[in-house]
């Protein structure tokens, strides 16, 4: 179980909310560094399409969290390991930095790896401390905040300093980044403080996931957790690098690119939550995940365009502005089927479950554009939703979601 979370006497909402919006930043940005910053720089830098995706299983450490996880609740203060985990992250981005050109070797995957370890570890620590820090009844528009700061965040490291590299140089570039990073590392110590009761944090990992997995609906929450966002993770990093092959400048990709899968992802976002509350989670997920694959075909479409500015930066506006529609749904769906006294440890291990997918599939992505162009895989990805969408049928989830099986809920 995860701790209980112990507050001294209420504070300034307005001062909790800020520091959940600057968290979700500082989760967000070494997230953009790898899918989006790396990818970019790597590929400007003549690397192939298939040593970039194989990089993704370097993500390996945001599937794997959960192992780790209850270390973060039964040592140390939330704000420690915040603060040390970003530290770790920026000493790694920042050694890369020093490095000549674009590394290839075993010295990009170790730095690589350490990177999002480190990341992957503030992620818990931020997740758990958000859930500490929030009173009840606040969840709805903290996890608005939270998902516009931890994009505003992406933006950040994969639009603004993807505009620099061409003025400024990737070195420069990572650098920056790595001092970001530090300095969200070192104001982390500035947030409220938590004082945590240890005493329900004894109980074994294999023992909550036993006793997660008896729960009603276990097995089909898993498996939509796993198979729900599988047609974004399978355009994985090939996104990035088809804006570099159709013919998007550096400039144009940190400006342009990414502020429009910004505002996109944030307008879809508030729709969807709209959508959610009206008609409910399983029709959100049965209507909006539809949505979100169909949505790859705009990039199918502008590949086989041949790319160029208008046919990339309309997909990017109609894939990333769907993909917020399901992701509202999606993040509904975690926080109604987590118990909140052990919220941290199961929100975990369903992200856990998420990015396992996501990952995997980024790494073969390179191989798929390879096999069958950017046109075939991205429009292959489409059929990558049948198992998430059809599985809001399932009666046994809709009994743990607390609603009626199948797309009608209302």
């Amino acid at each position: 179980m995860n701790p209980r979370e112990i507050r001294p006497p209420p504070r300034s909402r307005t001062r909790r909310f800020a520091w959940v919006g600057i968290l979700a930043l500082a989760s967000g940005l070494p997230f953009g560094v790898f899918k989006d910053l790396v990818p970019i720089w790597l590929r400007s830098t003549g690397s192939s399409v298939e040593f970039i995706g194989a990089l993704g299983v370097l993500a390996v450490p945001w599937s794997l969290k959960i192992l780790w996880a209850p270390l973060v609740d039964r040592f140390g203060g939330r704000r420690l390991w915040i603060s040390s985990s970003l530290l770790a992250a920026a000493a790694a981005l920042g050694i890369l930095a020093t490095l000549p050109g674009a590394p290839t070797g075993v010295g990009l995957g170790i730095l690589l790896g350490g990177f999002t370890l480190a990341a992957a570890t503030a992620d818990i620590a931020i997740d758990a401390y958000a859930i500490g820090i929030l009173d009840k009844g606040e969840e709805g528009p903290a996890n608005a905040l939270r998902v516009a700061g931890w994009r505003g965040g992406v933006l950040l490291s994969g639009g603004a300093l993807v505009a620099l590299a061409a003025p400024c140089g990737w070195p420069v570039v990572l650098g920056l980044g790595a001092a970001l990073l530090a300095a969200l590392g070192l104001a982390s110590l500035g947030a409220p403080q938590l004082a945590i009761d240890r005493s329900s944090a004894q109980g074994s990992l294999l023992g909550g996931l036993a006793d997660w997995m008896r729960r009603p609906g276990a097995l089909p929450l898993a498996a939509i957790v796993l198979f729900y966002k599988w047609p974004d993770a399978a355009l994985g990093p090939m996104v990035r690098t088809f804006w570099v092959d159709g013919g998007l400048s550096l400039t144009e990709i940190g400006t342009l690119a990414m502020p429009i899968t910004m505002g996109a992802t944030v307008a879809g976002a508030a729709m969807g939550g709209l959508f959610v509350a009206r008609r409910g989670i399983l029709a959100g997920l049965f209507w909006l995940g539809l949505a979100q694959a169909l949505s790859n075909l705009a990039y199918a479409i502008a590949a086989l365009m041949g790319g160029g500015r208008a046919p990339i930066l309309s997909a990017a506006f109609v894939e990333n502005f769907s993909g917020g529609l399901a992701t509202a749904a999606f993040f509904s769906l975690l926080m109604r089927v987590c118990e909140k006294e052990r919220a941290a440890m199961e929100y975990a291990l369903l992200s856990a479950l998420f990015a396992s997918t996501r990952d995997l599939t980024s790494a073969i992505s390179g191989f798929g554009v390879s096999s069958f162009g950017y046109a075939g895989w991205f429009g292959a990805t489409v059929l990558f939703a049948l198992p998430g969408v059809l599985l809001v049928f399932s009666r046994s989830l809709a009994r743990r979601v607390g609603e009626e099986p199948g797309p009608g809920s209302s």
